[in-house]
Order: C-alpha cells, then sequence, then structure tokens
C-alpha cells in the first residue's frame, strides 16, 4: 500500500475545522506525512466590499489577508507544538473548490481534511451539492472529521462492494490506521427481491436465494480481503441483509467505530450507488469521522 506523504487540511478557521486540523496533526506525526494548512479567500465577496467602502476597500481588504494569515499562524502554532511537528501555511483568494482542488493536485496531496460542519463554506459543503462536486472533481481521499481526536483510529469500519474502489479502501484504511482494528463490511439485496414478494414467491425460497447471496459474498470478502494483503488475523468481517447506508451505520454504532471507510464509486445496484446515495447518507448520518476514496 501507499504511504501518506502529505495531508492538505482546508479550514475556515471554525471550531469543527480545528478539530479536522487537529487530527491531521496527530496522523501526520504518527504517519511521518507532510503537514499543509489552506485557508481559501472567497473572492465572490469582494465586488460588494468595493461598493460599500469605495477606494477604502483595499485597504479593507488588505486587513483582512492580514488577519487571515495570522488565524493561519496561530492555527499552525497551536496543532503542530503538542505533537512536535510544523504545518505549512496556504492562503489563496478565488473559488474554493477550484483553489483546494489546485493546491491538492500542485502538491500532490495524500490526503485532504476537512471537519464535518464549517462556519462557512464547509458547511455548505457538506450539506449541499458541492460535496459531490468535489468528491467527483478531487483525485484525493477524503478524510471528513467529527470527532475530537484523543487517539489514534482504534476501530475502522470498511463498506466493501468488490470493486477496485473497495481494495482501495481497505489500503487506505491501513495506511491511515495501522493499527486499528479493520472489519470489513457488506450489505447485499436481492434483485427484484419485493417484486419476487409481491408476486408470492414462498418466503422459504427467498430465504435460500439469500443463504446463497451470504455464502457468496462471504467468499468474495475473504478473498478481497487476501487481494488487499490482510490476513485472517487483521481483520474481521460483518454480513448485512439490506440496504446498504442504513446497515453500513448501524454496524458502525454497533462497532463503536471512529472511522467509516467507504468508496465513492460503487458497482452493485448501479454504478454511482456509493456517490450517489450511500456516501451522502452516511456523510450527512454518521457520528464518527468518514473517509472517502476513489
Amino acid at each position: 500500500m501507499t504511504p501518506l506523504h502529505s495531508l492538505l487540511v482546508a479550514t475556515d478557521f471554525s471550531a469543527p475545522a480545528r478539530l479536522a486540523a487537529q487530527r491531521a496533526a496527530h496522523i501526520a506525526r504518527d504517519t511521518g506525512a507532510r503537514l499543509e494548512l489552506l485557508h481559501v479567500i472567497e473572492t465572490r465577496g469582494l465586488p460588494q466590499l468595493r461598493e460599500l467602502f469605495g477606494e477604502a476597500s483595499e485597504a479593507l481588504s488588505s486587513r483582512l489577508e492580514s488577519g487571515f494569515r495570522s488565524e493561519l499562524d496561530e492555527l499552525a502554532t497551536s496543532i503542530g507544538e503538542p505533537v512536535g511537528i510544523s504545518a505549512g501555511q496556504h492562503l489563496r483568494s478565488g473559488k474554493v473548490l477550484d483553489e483546494i482542488c489546485s493546491v491538492a493536485d500542485a502538491m500532490d496531496t495524500s490526503l485532504l481534511v476537512l471537519g464535518a460542519h464549517g462556519a462557512g463554506f464547509i458547511r455548505q459543503f457538506l450539506l449541499g451539492t458541492t460535496a459531490e462536486r468535489l468528491l467527483r472533481r478531487a483525485l484525493r481521499p477524503l478524510l471528513v472529521v467529527r470527532r475530537p481526536c484523543t487517539q489514534a483510529y482504534q476501530r475502522v469500519l470498511v463498506g466493501v462492494d468488490f470493486s477496485a474502489g473497495s481494495r482501495q479502501a481497505i489500503h487506505s484504511a491501513c495506511a491511515l490506521a495501522p493499527t486499528a482494528q479493520i472489519t470489513l463490511f457488506h450489505a447485499f439485496e436481492i434483485p427484484f427481491e419485493s417484486k419476487l414478494r409481491f408476486a408470492e414467491v414462498e418466503e422459504s425460497v427467498l430465504d435460500q436465494y439469500r443463504s446463497r447471496a451470504r455464502q457468496k459474498a462471504t467468499h468474495e470478502l475473504n478473498q478481497i480481503a487476501g487481494d488487499a494483503g490482510l490476513s485472517t488475523h487483521d481483520h474481521y468481517t460483518l454480513i448485512a441483509h439490506g440496504t446498504p447506508a442504513a446497515h453500513l451505520l448501524k454496524a458502525a454504532q454497533d462497532l463503536d467505530a471512529d472511522l467509516i471507510v467507504v468508496c465513492k464509486h460503487g458497482v452493485s445496484m448501479g454504478d454511482e450507488l456509493l456517490l450517489g446515495s450511500v456516501t451522502r447518507q452516511v456523510l450527512a448520518e454518521a457520528s464518527c469521522d468518514v473517509l472517502v476514496v476513489r
């Protein structure tokens, strides 16, 4: 698996964004990755500033930029010193998504890190279509931080749908949390199950179909774990029958997982399953951190 070499935290200086920066600092320390902090000054408010303050707007803009630089420096110090690392600082102006992707690409960032709910763009990022836009555009894994960082990740739940992305999800989980307990999860559904029941197919027959599907899923789950380099002692497996997102979230609660890992492109029930449905629901409802990989 490819080790992490750099982390990019996009921050709006909100409390949740600070949690994300703190988690990233711990990951950087534990993995030896470089830590970079980015704040983007959203330029769409500048025309209104010029309209309101006229010639004085330039001086105000300069003061705002100086304030942002001070906040960035304070954040870098407050998260870096406790764990003995230094963080790079980047202040950019422009469209937030464009700048995040531009900086991430220029640095060849291993991992993007965001807070779950921000005071500005991050809140919109997760509650609106911006999340999907960035997930589709960014070529990097995305870690959304929800919980305070008190220790390294201990219990990681990886959603598996047997796609190539699932293998990457397992690799990423191991790279991000090398000492954690890894649980691989798969939810299966019987095609047209409700229609078959409506057509009065006997429940015993449906039970046979479910049993076969479970056996097949168990075999494939063990196989993909082996392909990813996990031995039988390195992980646990969970298989559920039903809607993937709901069962994944329940499994995370039952295991008290501190990190859920999903891939944004799935193969089951259509190629956009994980991006259009499962990932969106997990990001919205998970009580723990979520890592989304390609």
